[in-house]
């Protein structure tokens, strides 16, 4: 709502907040508080608020039913996006440019995050999007919920493919779970109803709606998709032809195959991961057998081998979750005592979603900023109120940071997760950044021995302490080893101080 109310637009817009009703009695007190928030923040607006819980397909079905009859067109907004101050211009100024035009049957104001992005301001596209989108009661009329089409595409094969982006992604499939009643999607069905009539969907050249509904509190959706910064995307876009733009749809369906290739892969991985873990993460299972393991993990598409590092983990919420209490009681208390007398500007390694970084904040004498390779994370780094300018999205063998830009640099279970090439360029690199000193907390083996690449939840080396002191001394002149309390069934922590 705070998003919205950047839009200039909204002061003259109608309106309405759908609120539907509580699904189970153990939420009904987070609903209410929700509305009450909502009546704060839109005190003008006109309420519908369910006595009974319709479920995400039916609430956004009846409420765009209801408006578009009532308007002759509807712009919807869920509450896990945040939008750009330009969405309601361009939504808008769309739905207006091509209020008759058959062919056009949606706005997006969503774009996929495309590397490069496109050149054109504006484009068309033969599918809609659900983050943030409108439509007229002409074309919403043809929206049928009982999707009479998938019997179409049940029949006939080369139907299906088309429906699928000719392979780009599971459209289908996603459509056959909501027949079965798996998922309650509507968008799904919307989609299909517009590819039934060959439709069009104006959408910006860059997104102007950012989904903030991945931190795990979210009901709906994929983290793949989420996007990017909206805050500053204003000014008017101009808006193209009523024709398929061929090669944005192309990009878009390249970029769609990509995210399907990697999040079958990602299936895989889980499942062998499953599998493996319970002899992976067991130290009465001989080395040899956790090696092999390791194997048989990789010949499900994960290397055993350390040229290969799990970035797809640091987008994911679960992974967030984790990294809220991973050196609870241990790890975190240690470093503080190794900062505790020390002063100066300090930067936290992979620093996630910030958790350490706050813990510091009691210690005047440090200056604490964090770099880490996921946006997601860092998002969550800043929504504990973190300041930006102390963020940066950055890969730690490649910072970008100028020489001696800390005094004092500091990792915690995070070095061991890079390829054996990735922890000499981190060492490396955290060298070139820090003046003073920097402090490493990884896991080593129990037995002593080099293990090599393994796998529990993600891949990471377990090795001895002298395999980390070779590493650590190609770097730095003098390292000294500390012992930390953090330890699991496979691995005891070290520090590694270095100086140099």
């Amino acid at each position: 709502m705070s998003a919205l109310k950047r839009c200039r637009e909204l002061a003259a817009s109608p309106l309405y907040i759908f609120c539907d009703a509580a699904k189970t009695p153990e939420v009904a007190a987070a609903v209410a508080a929700t509305r009450r928030v909502a009546h704060e923040l839109a005190p003008d607006a006109r309420f519908v608020e369910r006595e009974h819980n319709l479920g995400l397909s039916r609430s956004i079905i009846d409420g765009a039913t209801r408006l578009v009859e009532e308007y002759g067109r509807v712009i919807v907004v869920e509450d896990d996006l945040e939008v750009s101050p330009g969405f309601l211009r361009f939504m808008n100024r769309a739905l207006d440019r091509y209020r008759d035009d058959d062919a056009v049957m949606s706005v997006a104001g969503y774009q996929f995050p495309l590397d490069p992005p496109l050149d054109a301001p504006s484009v068309m596209l033969g599918l809609p999007s659900s983050w943030g989108w409108a439509t007229w009661q002409r074309a919403w009329r043809h929206f049928d919920p009982a999707a009479p089409g998938y019997a179409e595409l049940q029949r006939d094969p080369v139907l299906r493919r088309k429906f699928d982006l000719d392979g780009a992604y599971p459209y289908y499939a996603m459509l056959e779970r909501q027949q079965r009643g798996e998922i309650d999607s509507w968008a799904i069905r919307w989609y299909l109803s517009i590819f039934m009539r060959s439709g069009l969907s104006v959408f910006p050249g860059r997104t102007l709606v950012r989904n903030t509904g991945f931190d795990g509190s979210g009901t709906h959706g994929s983290a793949a998709f989420a996007g990017e910064d909206v805050s500053t995307r204003d000014g008017e876009l101009e808006l193209p032809e009523p024709v398929l733009d061929r090669d944005a749809q192309h990009r878009v369906e390249s970029y769609l195959a990509a995210q399907t290739s990697r999040d079958t892969k990602a299936r895989v991985k889980r499942i062998a991961t499953q599998l493996a873990n319970a002899v992976l993460s067991n130290r009465l299972v001989p080395a040899r057998v956790r090696s092999m393991g390791a194997s048989l993990v990789a010949r499900a598409g994960i290397s055993a081998a350390s040229n290969q590092q799990d970035l797809d983990v640091y987008w994911d919420p679960a992974m967030a979750e984790m990294l809220e209490t991973w050196g609870a009681g241990n790890a975190w208390n240690e470093i503080q005592l190794l900062l505790a007398n020390v002063r100066g500007k300090v930067v936290d390694i992979a620093c996630g979603t910030g958790k350490v970084m706050t813990m510091l904040e009691p210690y005047p004498a440090l200056e604490v900023h964090g770099f880490d390779i996921s946006d997601f994370l860092l998002d969550k780094a800043a929504a504990r109120g973190i300041s930006r300018d102390r963020l940066r999205v950055a890969d730690a063998t490649k910072t970008g940071y100028a020489d001696h830009e800390f005094d004092y640099g500091y990792s915690i279970g995070a070095l061991e997760h890079f390829t054996e090439a990735g922890i000499t360029a981190f060492v490396t690199e955290t060298r070139r950044i820090t003046r003073l000193a920097s402090f490493h907390q990884v896991p080593t083996s129990r037995r002593g021995r080099d293990e090599g690449w393994i796998k529990t939840q993600q891949s990471y080396h377990n090795n001895s302490v002298d395999w980390w002191l070779t590493r650590f001394r190609a770097a730095y002149p003098t390292v000294h080893v500390l012992d930390s309390s953090w330890n699991d069934k496979i691995s005891v922590g070290k520090w590694f101080v270095c100086q140099g």
